[in-house]
């Protein structure tokens, strides 16, 4: 069986307080088999502040499949209602995915 859409991964990294809010826009946006997970950030502070980052220890990994024609729109929430572009917001990004085998 083939399938004419195409998919990216998407990671996104972001606080724990958005993650039930951040998991169902995935799903509305049509994503595939979201995976979520707690992560702590183990950066030293000396390497954060040169990056004009701060220590923020309770993060949420999401990784999931996103059809191409989605990612727009996912970024476009990301970046408008979780100010993804502001420091320590959280961060975002994708990358191309070949085939998915199922």
């Amino acid at each position: 069986m083939t399938h004419k859409e195409e998919w990216v991964v998407m990671v996104i990294i972001a606080r724990r307080k958005h993650k039930s809010e951040l998991v169902k826009m995935l799903y509305d946006h049509e994503a595939a088999m979201v995976h979520q997970t707690y992560a702590k950030g183990t950066a030293k502070a000396s390497f954060l502040k040169s990056l004009g980052f701060t220590l923020e220890q309770n993060k949420l990994f999401l990784l999931g499949f996103v059809k191409t024609n989605q990612v727009p729109a996912i970024f476009s929430v990301l970046e408008h209602k979780y100010q993804f572009k502001q420091p320590n917001s959280g961060f975002a990004f994708t990358f191309p995915l070949e085939k998915i085998s199922y």
